[in-house]
């Protein structure tokens, strides 16, 4: 059994080479055609064609595009602004949903949808991806660095898209290790240190005005792929809190190093220690 699509022009149907090699005169088939054809031509690469980073963005970026306009419902919440399908979604109700576009796309390819969704980022982070099939940037690190660079310095992104399909050797990599601290420094040269601390937690979206959030809700009523997004974020934000967290330390034991205290005596044999103040 193979799925085949109409030939343009001719109005013939392509056959397998497979068969014409066994010497068959008829195979089983199943004729798909527009959205469906694309799709499964798309997968046939996925599956069998030895491809590059840069070519595997594109062709999950365009499958989760085709995917999209078949299966709307399976939109995510924040690109299609409207109301999640929540926890209660139509499968459940036997309205029959589509899968998640990850799910869908890895039962079909074999891949893991971890491994979709970071193809899916590229392919929509990286105009044109698949230009960069071949050049220095070619290469997954290299792609995830073009990714952030979109954020952080998108004309750097752009500069150095065009060199590499210029055909010189660039590297998007260190780009984004200065390129995050020099915005950071940026924004907060002028700031005083209350303010500096202000904009660190602001950062991390009212980090500190969420804690009523009932966040098993919130979960239940995202799809995977967004799950996956979210829990990369909060792992890279459980990361800088803790360097954070160390500085905090490391400057309150340089403070009571260096400033002296003024020693009170307390009930009992306890004293209260305050560190004094230049006038």
């Amino acid at each position: 059994m193979v799925i085949v699509s109409p030939c343009s022009g001719a109005g013939s149907w392509a056959a397998s080479a497979a068969a014409r090699k066994l010497g068959w005169e008829k195979i089983s088939a199943i004729v798909s055609r527009g959205t469906d054809a694309e799709i499964v031509e798309i997968d046939e690469n996925l599956i069998r064609a030895d491809l590059t980073a840069a070519e595997q963005a594109a062709h999950h970026a365009r499958r989760k595009q085709l995917y999209e306009q078949k299966h709307p419902e399976t939109v995510s919440v924040t690109k299609r602004g409207g109301p999640g399908r929540g926890k209660k979604n139509g499968r459940q109700n036997g309205e029959g949903l589509a899968d998640r576009y990850t799910k869908d796309a890895a039962e079909k390819t074999g891949e893991s949808e971890r491994t979709i969704q970071r193809n899916v980022e590229r392919g929509e982070n990286i105009p044109n991806v698949a230009e960069l099939a071949g050049t220095s940037l070619d290469q997954g690190t290299e792609l995830d660095a073009l990714v952030k660079l979109k954020e952080a310095d998108p004309d750097r992104q752009a500069e150095l898209i065009e060199k590499a399909k210029s055909g010189e050797k660039v590297s998007a990599k260190a780009d984004v290790k200065k390129a995050r601290p020099e915005k950071q420094e940026a924004e907060l040269d002028n700031a005083q240190p209350a303010q500096k601390t202000g904009a660190f937690w602001t950062s991390f979206h009212g980090l500190a005005n969420i804690q009523d959030v009932d966040f098993g809700s919130v979960a239940a009523a995202m799809r995977i792929d967004e799950l996956l997004e979210e829990r990369d974020k909060c792992e890279k934000a459980a990361l800088t809190l803790g360097k954070w967290r160390d500085a905090l330390n490391k400057a309150i034991e340089t403070v009571g190093e260096e400033e002296p205290a003024a020693c009170a005596p307390l009930s009992g044999e306890r004293t209260k220690c305050v560190p004094t103040t230049g006038s």
